[in-house]
């Protein structure tokens, strides 16, 4: 299982996006449970970015919402590999 973080960037995005569409509420914590289990299970999407964004990776969570993360690969004492995905932002993609 990985271990989520959010940023306070995140958090506040991901809040208003809710308050103005509640309806989408229970579809963004499904997928990002799903997330924090299989974060390359098909219906995420899971990608790399281009550009100035080149070492991010985001995932689909909802219609034409996004959440863009970095992925950080901890060794620890015991010598398991901890994943942590931070996510830093909640963001529409418009095509």
């Amino acid at each position: 299982m990985i271990r989520l973080e959010w940023s306070s960037r995140f958090e506040k995005v991901l809040q208003k996006w809710i308050a103005m569409h509640p309806e989408s509420r229970e579809v963004i914590k499904q997928k990002l449970q799903l997330f924090s289990v299989d974060p390359y299970a098909p219906e995420l999407k899971n990608h790399k970015l281009s550009g100035r964004l080149k070492d991010l990776r985001a995932i689909s969570v909802a219609y034409s919402q996004s959440a863009i993360f970095v992925r950080h690969r901890q060794y620890l004492e015991t010598g398991v590999v901890d994943i942590l995905c931070q996510c830093l932002l909640f963001a529409a993609i418009f095509n």
